[in-house]
């Protein structure tokens, strides 16, 4: 029984170092400086830029909301400059109030439907 317990371990450690050995050898090659490295500065764009041809931006953002309705006015232009917390759109607030008002109705008849319950409990218990 010892010598299987002995013969597992050395499996083991043989599978790991082999696995270890495997790992490094993949993984040489990609930590190698093999990209060139360049300080990065503060500066105008336009200073950059030395060829003809129409500018794409790198990454899209898509702007999204959390919720829905006609836009009843839209307070900037094509080309403006946004920041967080600017206001984009202005939404119609009725399908919203509709929500609320409806929400506000069946927490009430949910309430009147306890009062009531309540009644019929303290009728039976008197």
């Amino acid at each position: 029984m010892q010598h299987k317990h002995k013969t597992s371990i050395f499996l083991i450690l043989l599978f790991s170092c082999t696995a270890a050995l495997v790992l490094i050898w993949h993984i040489e090659p990609y930590s190698s400086n093999a990209l060139p490295s360049v300080e990065v500065e503060l500066g105008d764009i336009e200073d950059a830029i030395t060829a003809v041809g129409i500018l794409q931006p790198a990454r899209y953002v898509d702007v999204g909301v959390q919720v829905s309705g006609q836009i009843q006015s839209i307070p900037l232009t094509v080309g403006d400059k946004v920041s967080k917390g600017m206001l984009l759109a202005v939404i119609d607030p009725a399908v919203q109030q509709a929500a609320v008002e409806a929400g506000q109705a069946l927490l009430e008849s949910q309430r009147a439907a306890i009062r009531q319950q309540e009644a019929r409990y303290n009728f039976i218990n008197y």
